[in-house]
């Protein structure tokens, strides 16, 4: 089964937590809770010893900063195609 990054974008809005106080409007509330994950993903990134970036559990199998740079490449693939969004990857 192929599952698209939309797809995988959307599952994660979904599981994510809403905070309270949250921007109103479903693109708004969206672009937030991306945001949000993306904060969570940098801090993980910065909490990662250097030396354990290349790091693979086994055999072709993703390293720990290919799995990284995934996470943000699916991120602002998602964000791009968010409704009148357009900033794209950066």
């Amino acid at each position: 089964m192929r599952v698209n990054m939309k797809t995988i974008g959307v599952l994660l809005w979904m599981a994510s937590a809403v905070p309270a106080g949250a921007a109103t409007g479903f693109r708004e509330e969206f672009l937030s809770q991306l945001d949000e994950l993306q904060g969570k993903a940098v801090a993980l990134a910065k909490a990662i010893p250097e030396e354990k970036y290349a790091w693979r559990p086994g055999e072709g199998v993703r390293s720990t900063s290919e799995v990284l740079l995934h996470i943000e490449v699916a991120r602002a693939i998602v964000r791009a195609d968010a409704p009148g969004c357009r900033e794209g990857i950066g």
